[in-house]
């Protein structure tokens, strides 16, 4: 039984497509948007899991354009998590992600570990696995305190599977986050290289897109 370590963002969900379609439809003016979210980024520790937090930075958008009431804050955050689940949705129906998870949960333990916060990754996680029917367990930056490429949300798997890790496949878009900090213990990896970048010219799978994945597992499985 092989052990399979999802990252999620542009990995399993088209995310960064997502955030971007959200984003279009809330009428904001993104250039002061972007002052709010750099600013957001800047007032925080370097690597800090909140500088992900949509809500801080639609928090700042609104103060600066004088519009800030806690009715105004939930009401954007909320439209933008409805628009962003709605893409994502038809993201993951469109890949049909669900056959895949569960044709490979019949042979092998299944896991995620992303960046991000809490909150939002389980909004994510539920239009992969409602049910809890694929994965044995989901580790968020949040809840580890550091963000990948941080080795510690990678030994936490290790930790909750108890398996060595040439036992671990690692499935991720980045190479600085996932990739690399996952060869440095040992695990075993695949590359989804959504960019076509051609910097990295070390012995790995790359492949270019989630439809392909399939068929780079059975080097491994």
């Amino acid at each position: 039984m092989a052990r399979i370590l999802f990252d999620l963002d542009d990995t399993l969900l088209a995310s960064e497509d997502g955030y971007n379609e959200a984003y279009s439809q809330l009428n904001l003016d993104f250039s002061i948007f972007n002052t709010a979210k750099k600013h957001v980024k800047t007032s925080l520790p370097a690597g800090a899991v909140q500088s992900h937090n949509r809500w801080l930075y639609f928090k700042k958008y609104l103060e600066l354009t004088k519009s800030y009431s806690p009715e105004n804050l939930i009401s954007l955050s909320t439209k933008y998590e409805s628009k962003l689940l709605d893409y994502l949705s038809k993201d993951w129906s469109n890949k049909k992600g669900h056959d895949l998870l569960k044709k490979l949960k019949k042979k092998n333990s299944l896991a995620i570990l992303t960046n991000e916060n809490l909150r939002l990754q389980i909004l994510k996680i539920n239009l992969v696995d409602p049910k809890n029917e694929f994965f044995d367990f989901t580790i968020t930056s949040e809840e580890v305190g550091v963000e990948k490429p941080n080795l510690r949300g990678f030994q936490m798997a290790l930790e909750n599977w108890n398996c060595s890790a040439e036992d671990v496949i690692m499935i991720g878009d980045s190479y600085e986050n996932d990739i690399l900090p996952a060869k440095s213990l040992g695990f075993k990896s695949i590359w989804i290289n959504l960019k076509n970048s051609s910097d990295h010219h070390d012995q790995l799978i790359k492949i270019s897109g989630f439809n392909e994945l399939e068929k780079a597992l059975e080097s491994y499985l």
